[in-house]
């Protein structure tokens, strides 16, 4: 009788799995002792999470528990990047069907050097943007309104994005020059919103203005994009676009040339 329970003690202590000493999980061993013989070592699976977190009452115990928990989850910049990383790949798209599409109507097209400077500009800023949000994996305290303004900062790219070229048709011929000057406005706007944005995207994040290069840069953004919106001289237009680039890429150069 005696034999039988200390079998069942026994039993039950192995079936959890669990060494009370060493307060660990550990692979148990069946002994019979009815028969006074070593039973054969077979291994037990080791216990289910619910069953972790019911036999840990706190300590060592606990902290096993919530972390087999905390390595199957998710944090909170790998949800939120998803939804950024999709308006960001529309962007691109945007651009790079804008482009498929002159180059299929290449015929008809009459070509703006402005036009073609700030297509191929907004698509290096759309790659950059994804870039530089890898950094934001360090912020550790979201809110609704800081991942507002990240967002609202990706939507202003995309409209960039939308606009720069035209929806080519079929069989009309294409004016990169009418279709630049009717929507001039509504494209530098956006510019402007993006720059002012990214200056944001650092208050909403850590409630202080971005490092003194990085806010420069985007202040002569929304300055020089800011002037291109109210003017409609062709000579700013032609001078502006090539100097963007230039400025574009000596600001990436100095701030996000390695992915930090």
């Amino acid at each position: 009788m005696e034999d039988a329970s200390n079998e069942r003690t026994f039993g039950h202590a192995a079936d959890t799995g669990f060494d009370a000493d060493r307060r660990r999980p550990a692979t148990p061993v069946r002994v019979d002792f009815r028969s006074g013989r070593r039973g054969a070592r077979r291994a037990i699976a080791p216990p289910s999470e619910p069953l972790v977190a019911d036999i840990a009452a706190g300590g060592d115990d606990r902290a096993l528990a919530v972390a087999s928990r905390a390595e199957s989850g998710v944090d909170a910049f790998s949800y939120l990047s998803v939804l950024l990383s999709i308006i960001l790949g529309l962007a691109i798209t945007q651009v790079l069907q804008g482009m498929r599409g002159l180059m299929h109507a290449r015929s008809r097209v009459r070509l703006y050097a402005p036009a073609i400077i700030w297509a191929a500009l907004s698509l290096v800023v759309d790659v950059q943007s994804w870039w530089s949000e890898f950094g934001l994996r360090h912020h550790q305290s979201w809110t609704f309104l800081a991942f507002s303004v990240v967002i609202a900062h990706t939507i202003c790219l995309y409209m960039i994005a939308a606009l720069v070229l035209p929806d080519v048709d079929p069989a009309a011929r294409v004016d990169l020059r009418e279709h630049y000057y009717g929507h001039y406005r509504w494209f530098f706007a956006f510019v402007v919103l993006a720059a002012l944005f990214g200056i944001g995207k650092d208050l909403a994040l850590d409630a202080r203005l971005p490092e003194t290069r990085n806010l420069l840069f985007q202040v002569s953004f929304v300055v020089t994009c800011g002037i291109a919106a109210l003017t409609r001289r062709e000579w700013y237009h032609q001078a502006l676009a090539p100097a963007a680039a230039i400025l574009f890429a000596v600001y990436t150069a100095l701030l996000f040339s390695r992915l930090d």
